[in-house]
């Protein structure tokens, strides 16, 4: 095995995934790491010092989670990188089997998954979901008896693992190179709103779309990210404040940040979930990055971290979050502090550029062992 090499496994996220590919891959790399990244892509390839080991798209969750796992064991056994650090909760059973193979496994952590569960649409019945949750909660603690560290992104979520293997490693943003970044058009006279993320029902996007329909034709909306369904999309599509919206689908990291330098308003309108209410979405980290103020959820966790850079309302009131959005994008004064507050949060607390040392230190005491 080869002690200095790294491989990140996913069968679920894209290969451009922000915490995966530019977070942890890119600042291991570039502290002169060997990188691997296995994860479904149509060719293998070296990408900015980063090797991709290419899966197959799988056409089924359930053709991901069987065929998908197996062949993400054998391609990250064939790497012979020492340590192996996971992303998804359906390769639970993959990183028992690589650490009874002999490599350090890191289980990262992305949501508090059996809550997640109590959530899916796709699994019909709530007494499935709530029989599932337990199921895999119960599978989660007994596998993380043979990882030798566990990842996460939240003070909650660390609170539920064994407190020797858990560290906290904050989905913080990597700062942009502003000179790199090449502004969307704007139209002219319009107040840009921007969401992008995951577009399912629990992130609110109906709601939005409907709240469009309330705001005056200056008002438009982008929403950039991919849809968890198509009957989803289509209901959207339909709400009557779709005439205001642009949708531009799943874009990279790096183009993301072209759209939101060139929008007014962020907004992220998470649903009050237990899943959400104490959680830190990177994409209003990113809008701070960007000095645009911000429209929320009104969770109590969220009022004391982003108090002094955004707005917040109900995201189940469509009325209530249009109000909202007129009340700040008329006040020029208020959307240009929140913006310069939200930046000075990021470039003196919320940056991954130092976060990132968390990640080379679990690096360093895991490979001193």
């Amino acid at each position: 095995m080869d002690k200095n090499a790294i491989c990140h496994i996913s069968t679920v996220h894209q290969l451009y995934d922000d915490r995966i590919f530019y977070k942890e891959c890119l600042s291991l790399a570039e502290s002169g790491r060997k990188v691997f990244l296995v994860v479904q892509h149509d060719r293998p390839e070296n990408i900015n010092g980063i090797e991709i080991v290419p899966l197959p798209e799988f056409s089924s969750r359930i053709r991901r989670f069987f065929s998908g796992g197996k062949k993400a064991f054998s391609a990250a056994i064939r790497t012979r990188a020492a340590v192996c650090h996971f992303h998804d909760p359906e390769l639970l059973l993959i990183g028992v089997l690589l650490r009874i193979a002999g490599r350090k496994v890191i289980y990262d952590v992305h949501e508090n998954y059996s809550q997640q569960i109590l959530y899916k649409e796709w699994i019909a019945a709530k007494w499935i979901r709530f029989l599932v949750a337990r199921c895999f909660r119960l599978t989660e603690l007994i596998s993380c008896l043979f990882f030798n560290a566990v990842i996460t992104v939240t003070e909650d979520i660390r609170d539920r693992f064994p407190a020797k293997k858990t560290v906290l490693l904050r989905n913080f943003p990597v700062l942009p190179d502003l000179s790199r970044c090449v502004p969307a058009g704007k139209p002219e006279g319009k107040i840009i709103l921007i969401y992008t993320g995951g577009l399912s029902r629990v992130r609110g996007i109906k709601e939005l779309v409907n709240a469009m329909d309330l705001l005056d034709e200056r008002y438009v909306l982008w929403l950039i990210g991919a849809f968890d369904s198509s009957g989803y999309q289509t209901e959207c599509e339909q709400s009557a404040g779709w005439n205001q919206v642009c949708y531009y689908g799943y874009k990279r990291h790096d183009e993301v940040y072209n759209y939101v330098m060139s929008a007014d308003i962020g907004i992220s309108l998470l649903y009050p979930i237990r899943n959400y209410l104490t959680s830190l979405p990177v994409k209003v980290f990113e809008y701070m990055a960007m000095k645009k103020p911000v429209v929320m959820s009104d969770f109590i966790y969220w009022q004391k971290y982003f108090a002094d850079c955004a707005r917040f309302t109900s995201p189940m009131d469509p009325r209530r979050i249009a109000e909202t959005i007129h009340s700040l994008a008329s006040d020029s004064d208020s959307m240009m502090k929140l913006g310069n507050a939200g930046y000075d949060k990021i470039m003196n607390d919320f940056s991954w550029n130092k976060e990132k040392e968390v990640l080379f230190r679990i690096y360093d005491k895991i490979l001193c062992k």
